[in-house]
């Protein structure tokens, strides 16, 4: 029984787009590094645990953990949540903290809370320890609450409250997840499990275990790999039993002319019933006797999961689901098409918004008057339209600012504070660099640590072309040593131009130090003449990009400057990936002429269009209507309706988990509601089509319905 899986690891790697033809080629060289280093860190320590001390197996109660630290970490003041990271059976801690790739992934979005993560070991002679309490293999659920917890607390810039920490688990590891989070809410403040364990007596779970029980407690310990022993974890943890070596196990087997039997009729059913007892089915009706709730409960699961004999099938999940969902709880449940693989990296986006970013004794901002800013680099823009309350005062001693140095600005700008707890921007903000950027509204202390209260969206879009070549080379960027072109610049027809002279196959590359951020470019432009040339036989000539065939823009039989014009949108370029370099390659013989290469400016867009009416009569209830039209082109309605006076949240959220525009935030008087959306995000960029959800929370309560956008 392998309950392990494999880890679904994102990794990043370097992009290109290549502009493909015979006679002529583009190639756009990309960089996933940015202009400052945005890489984070991952430390091995060794914790040794008084909870694992004197385990009846004899593992070791020292172990290896590793710490994940965000990409600016050292440099810096901030505190971060934790996230607990739980590996599966028969694996250890490195299966998830091989690399820091896939974290800084998250880390660098910038619209999600940068954490620290903690990548437990869970291991023991059993293959796995499911993170139980038991003198058999050790208390590893105080190990990880407590040993582990108080050396991360006390050695690294967390936030030491449960609403700041988090923990996630893939098969053992989701089992352990949902345990941990189920038996220490004051501890834990959110959870997702992937692919986890959670119904012991599920029937097929039960004549899967009958069958290797008997088999498992025969083994010796070297010979525990054949004999499929992780059954044994369950109940060495659960129902331990110091006085039956060599396991420790209170199973009611005895050894029979050479065989392990039960002792009597339905003796082995009734010590799994006890192992039944304490699973996480009913571990939720023990979280529901206690006065702490959690923050956040979720779930994924695999459709094409195999199952494992049933402690890994998928209707596992669903009776979690069922379960939680006839308590009244409100959780979050996802099943995916794969099997038994993690998805650690798609639903971390969803864990890491609902840990808190500041501590308990910090208030949290209650309203903001705007989803984020638009700015023109070079040009100041002013903050007098951000304003914002919190819930409560802050202390003298607490500073509230916005952080813009991810714009080049000075870091701190102190918002201007009206009243007890209102506060508006201060100043302007002028950036040095175009991007999409998320500027951290802060809080400093006096003590010099410093927490997110929220990231203001920030698009900085570029005040003119970007020239790689114009009367010469532009800014920062250079020709490589590779490049086959005339020692100097000259002019054909005079207009400026690189000259190109070859006999057979050529490249001319455009190199920089400083990469350009391609936000907020719409197009690469370019000149091009074939002043004399002759094509190799044979050859087809043609010039495209991908599918996407340029011959009708570009005629290289005729002899004079042609224009190209490529829409980024066209060329498949992500906007978020830095340019680096630029490269002309072909096969054509004799001289050309390249010029004006240059990167094309976009006008900021507009904000999206949201339009409000409301009806004064009073409504029986709250409630979300389906959209109208669905689906829908340029614009939908969405009606919803309030019963009395609160605060409303009304949210559109692609099926990541990712808010793509805020429609409502604020309180709203009792009467029936009606939104127009024109289908933009925050920064009035059209949304590419497919399904989304639309959420209407207040007061704790939430309704969600889908929409489908097609453009």
């Amino acid at each position: 029984m392998d309950l392990g899986g494999e880890a679904g690891v994102t990794r990043l790697e370097s992009r290109y787009l290549s502009l493909s033809a015979a006679c002529l080629v583009l190639a756009v060289g990309l960089t996933a590094e940015q202009a400052e280093s945005q890489e984070g860190t991952i430390e091995a320590i060794e914790i040794h645990s008084p909870a694992l001390e004197g385990n009846l197996i004899g593992d070791p109660a020292t172990r290896l953990s590793f710490v994940y630290l965000p990409p600016g970490y050292h440099a810096s003041r901030w505190r971060y949540p934790v996230v607990f990271v739980l590996h599966g059976a028969g694996l250890s801690p490195i299966h998830f903290a091989g690399s820091a790739v896939p974290y800084d992934v998250l880390a660098n979005r910038g619209d999600l809370p940068e954490a620290i993560f903690v990548f437990p070991s869970g291991s023991s002679r059993f293959g796995g320890s499911f993170y139980l309490n038991s003198e058999a293999v050790g208390d590893f659920g105080t190990y990880i609450t407590r040993d582990l917890l108080d050396y991360i607390d006390d050695n690294y810039r967390t936030i030491p409250a449960p609403e700041s920490r988090g923990i996630y688990g893939h098969s053992m590891g989701g089992w352990g997840s949902m345990r941990l989070a189920l038996s220490y809410p004051d501890i834990l403040g959110a959870v997702f499990s992937d692919a986890g364990i959670y119904d012991l007596g599920y029937e097929e779970v039960r004549r899967s275990v009958a069958a290797t029980m008997p088999r498992a407690l025969a083994a010796e310990w070297g010979s525990f790999a054949e004999n499929d022993p992780l059954v044994l974890a369950f109940m060495a943890g659960i129902i331990p039993n110091p006085d039956n070596p060599p396991f420790f196990v209170d199973a009611s087997f005895v050894e029979v002319d050479g065989s392990i039997q039960e002792p009597s009729p339905g003796a082995w059913e009734r010590a799994w019933d006890r192992v039944v007892a304490h699973d996480n089915i009913r571990k939720v009706d023990h979280y529901l006797a206690g006065a702490e709730r959690l923050r956040f409960i979720g779930f994924t699961h695999g459709v094409a999961d195999g199952g494992y004999g049933g402690f890994t099938a998928v209707e596992q999940a669903r009776i979690l689901d069922r379960k939680l969902t006839d308590a009244g709880l409100e959780h979050t449940y996802i099943e995916h098409p794969g099997g038994h693989t993690a998805q650690i990296h798609e639903v971390l986006p969803l864990l890491l918004p609902e840990l808190r970013t500041l501590p308990p004794e910090l208030p949290d901002i209650s309203r903001l008057s705007m989803g984020g800013l638009t700015a023109i680099t070079g040009q100041p823009h002013t903050l007098g339209e951000l304003q914002l309350s919190l819930t409560t005062g802050l202390e003298p001693t607490v500073r509230l600012y916005l952080d813009a140095s991810a714009l080049g600005e000075r870091a701190d700008i102190a918002l201007t504070h009206h009243s007890d707890t209102e506060y508006t921007g201060n100043g302007s903000i002028t950036a040095v660099r175009n991007g999409r950027f998320f500027l951290p509204i802060a809080m400093g202390t006096e003590d010099g640590d410093a927490y997110v209260a929220h990231r203001l969206p920030v698009d900085v879009y570029p005040a003119q072309d970007a020239v790689l070549f114009g009367d010469d080379l532009g800014p920062t960027w250079s020709l490589d040593a590779n490049s086959r072109v005339q020692p100097e610049p000259g002019a054909f027809d005079d207009r400026p131009g690189l000259a190109l002279a070859s006999s057979g196959s050529w490249r001319m590359s455009f190199e920089t130090t400083t990469p350009v951020s391609l936000f907020g470019y719409e197009a690469l432009h370019f000149e091009f003449h074939p002043a004399s040339y002759s094509i190799s036989e044979g050859r087809d000539p043609r010039l495209g990009v991908g599918t996407v065939d340029l011959l009708e823009k570009l005629d290289l039989n005729l002899q004079q400057w042609q224009t190209v014009t490529l829409p980024l949108e066209e060329s498949g370029l992500p906007t978020t990936v830095p340019l680096q370099s630029l490269r002309f390659t072909g096969n054509l013989q004799g001289t050309f002429y390249l010029g004006d290469v240059r990167l094309v400016a976009q006008s900021p867009p507009t904000s999206t269009a949201v339009v409000e009416s409301r009806d004064n009569a009073t409504p029986a209830a709250i409630s979300l209507d389906q959209n109208y039209p669905n689906p829908f082109n340029s614009g939908t309605v969405i009606r919803y309706a309030v019963a009395q006076g609160q605060d409303i949240e009304l949210a559109i959220y692609n099926l990541a988990g990712q808010k793509v525009v805020q429609l409502v935030d604020g309180f709203r008087a009792p009467g029936q509601y009606s939104v127009s959306w024109d289908g933009g995000d925050e920064r009035g960029q059209p949304l590419a089509s497919g399904l989304y959800l639309y959420h209407l929370q207040s007061d704790g309560r939430v309704e969600t319905r889908k929409l489908l956008l097609l453009r």
